[in-house]
């Protein structure tokens, strides 16, 4: 049975640029990924778009099952692995903050302005 267009999570999906689509995929479940694809399959839309549905299909599903490990990340996203996207016991406190080299102005025994 084919899913009509207004049943889609993204309606719009083949009006989307490739960027787009990936960033607008990033919250659907698995569920919603795979019909969209379906749809997108059985529509004929072009190549890239059933290829990033697929690519994201594919993520969610070996997402669920395979459980996360310390080192990756419970959710896959596109370009996981590039700097930033993990957390280590070195990245997970942030740096002191110093104050202004003019000083703090909520410290009365540093000059001011």
């Amino acid at each position: 049975m084919a899913t009509a267009r207004d049943e889609l999570a993204l309606p719009d999906y083949d009006r989307l640029t490739a960027d787009e689509l990936r960033e607008r995929l990033e919250p659907l479940t698995a569920a919603q990924v795979e019909r969209m694809h379906r749809h997108a399959r059985d529509a004929d839309a072009p190549n890239a778009t059933v290829e990033i549905l697929a690519e994201r299909s594919e993520a969610l599903r070996d997402a669920l099952s395979t459980p996360p490990t310390d080192d990756a990340p419970a959710f896959p996203h596109h370009g996981a692995g590039t700097p930033g996207g993990t957390v280590s016991p070195a990245t997970s406190t942030a740096p002191p903050i110093n104050p202004p080299s003019h000083g703090d102005p909520t410290n009365p025994s540093q000059p001011r302005g």
